[in-house]
């Protein structure tokens, strides 16, 4: 069965390791997690309201254990998502494949790169790290 990818991008990445030998799996890895609602706060308790919501990981490595999530774009609402993933799920090793290592916003120098490594995230820029799959 051919598997229907949801970008062109995850498409070549999956190329990319069937070409190096490297077993995948696509969307089968979910992933619960919790989010503030922006302005949001329990009527009962006057806490900052959260939302529970579920993450599907782009691609598992099963030989090494690790997901690939493959980002052409990295808007804020994205980049809250993916720490509020780690921070529910601290034992996932998420890794990331940025398209471009992009300006995180067009009047900052602040780019992807700088992002992920400020929130300790490994990642690679076009092309997937060969490191990672040793």
């Amino acid at each position: 069965m051919k598997t229907e990818f949801r970008s062109f991008a995850e498409q070549n990445l999956a190329t990319w390791m069937d070409q190096h030998g490297i077993k995948w799996e696509y969307e089968t890895h979910r992933y619960s997690y919790t989010s503030r609602i922006k302005g949001g706060v329990c009527e009962k308790c006057g806490e900052p309201a959260v939302q529970n919501r579920v993450y599907t990981l782009d691609f598992w490595i099963p030989e090494h254990e690790f997901g690939i999530e493959v980002k052409g774009q990295l808007p804020s609402n994205e980049r809250k998502k993916y720490r509020d993933i780690k921070k529910c799920n601290p034992d996932l090793d998420l890794r990331f494949l940025f398209l471009a290592n992009n300006r995180l916003e067009k009047a900052h120098d602040k780019r992807y790169s700088d992002w992920a490594e400020q929130h300790g995230f490994v990642y690679s820029v076009r092309n997937p790290n060969p490191d990672w799959f040793k």
